[in-house]
């Protein structure tokens, strides 16, 4: 790993918010690892907005039990 990204802290939000330019001016040159790491991001937001989703649903249900 590039030692910019091992100096670095990401915050979450900054997490989901890396893009491949990103990750380039990190020193993330090869463009399998920069693939590699976005696919987990994405898995990350997918992770976030099914919660999202679940909580949604769960205070509609408690709203309309009320």
């Amino acid at each position: 790993i590039a030692s910019n990204v091992q100096n670095s802290f990401f915050s979450g939000r900054s997490l989901v918010r890396l893009t491949e330019n990103s990750l380039l001016r990190l020193e993330i040159v090869i463009p399998e690892h920069r693939q590699a790491i976005l696919r987990e991001i994405a898995k990350l937001r997918l992770r976030g907005n099914i919660l999202l989703l679940k909580d949604m649903e769960m205070r509609e249900v408690q709203t309309l039990q009320h």
